[in-house]
């Protein structure tokens, strides 16, 4: 059952994650700020989490273009329209924020994070990106751009524009069509 929720005050919402599986969490703006809210009661009420002004100054604005759960940690990176990706990503713990690591989303776009092989792969300004709450690393290179990710039965299966690749630990990647 669907309902119209006009609850939530944004500009913009780019993506939606929980973080403990009871609450939700919507990215995206608000004015000129990147917002990150949060409801504890299914949608009826939104808190404020976390709210970033520009980086840029006077007629720029920020966004916050995904979100992410990993390893018990939320994570968002802002991204200004001029200004481009804040430099480090916001890392949510349960208690508070903290500065995380540079995430190297795609710019200007959902990142389209998915869990896979104990990662969380998205979209990257290179190519597919792997965190494993440490480190990003360059999953895979694309041979053009990528233009969609998917996990299905554990299986990461990429779509380059030229073929679809498919991997199961990130490691050895399997063509599955042409």
């Amino acid at each position: 059952h669907w309902s119209n929720n006009k609850n939530v005050r944004m500009t913009h919402v780019f993506d939606v994650a929980t973080f403990d599986g009871t609450d939700l969490w919507l990215v995206g703006s608000r004015g000129t700020q990147a917002l990150a809210v949060r409801s504890r009661d299914g949608g009826h009420t939104w808190e404020t989490a976390l709210a970033l002004a520009p980086r840029g100054g006077d007629g720029d604005f920020a966004r916050f273009h995904f979100v992410f759960v990993h390893g018990g940690r939320l994570y968002v990176q802002a991204q200004d329209r001029r200004g481009g990706i804040f430099p480090r990503s916001n890392v949510f713990d349960g208690a508070g924020w903290t500065d995380g690591p540079n995430l190297r989303p795609i710019p200007n776009t959902g990142a389209k994070p998915l869990a896979v092989a104990g990662e969380t792969v998205y979209f990257g300004a290179r190519g597919v990106m792997a965190f494993d709450g440490r480190a990003v690393r360059l999953a895979r290179p694309p041979q053009t751009r990528i233009h969609d990710l998917v996990v299905a039965d554990g299986i990461l299966y990429v779509l380059d524009g030229r073929e679809v690749l498919g991997t199961q630990d990130l490691a050895w990647w399997i063509p599955v069509a042409t």
